[in-house]
């Protein structure tokens, strides 16, 4: 038996470590493995303008990344993204979201959607703290 650091993680292995803890979960549970979702707004020619990433497991959905180009923040598009996001996790029997984020990007954003923070780690990085939030669907 060998324990082994790698200053950068291999693919593969990163890989294979996700998948143990997906089978163990599926066994345990008898769920099965989430499913990964996005929206997005593009332009004419085809460009990324914003995009929301998310997964499905069981009763959640996991907003996992928001992103919206700068100049179009403050116009409605990220709550596009967000409301659209939340009817389809609804659609697929969701009753839960949640999300994280850093004291200097959007907790105000998601607090507006109904989001509230349930934990807080602070000092994650000097002068920030990371904010877990959820509510119901």
């Amino acid at each position: 038996m060998t324990l082994t650091l790698h200053e950068t993680a291999p693919e593969a292995s990163l890989r294979e470590i996700v998948a143990a803890v997906r089978t163990f979960n599926h066994e345990t549970t008898g769920l099965p493995r989430g499913r990964a979702f996005s929206v997005e707004i593009r332009d004419e020619a085809g460009a990324l303008l914003g995009g929301l990433a998310g997964d499905l497991w069981g009763n959640a959905f996991h907003l996992n990344a928001l992103w919206l180009r700068e100049d179009l923040r403050r116009t409605g598009h990220g709550s596009a993204l967000v409301r659209r996001a939340e009817e389809f996790a609804r659609a697929q029997g969701a009753t839960v979201a949640y999300v994280e984020t850093l004291s200097f990007q959007a907790r105000p954003f998601y607090e507006k959607h109904g989001y509230g923070v349930f934990g807080t780690i602070e000092e994650i990085a000097p002068g920030v703290e990371y904010y877990f939030l959820s509510k119901r669907l």
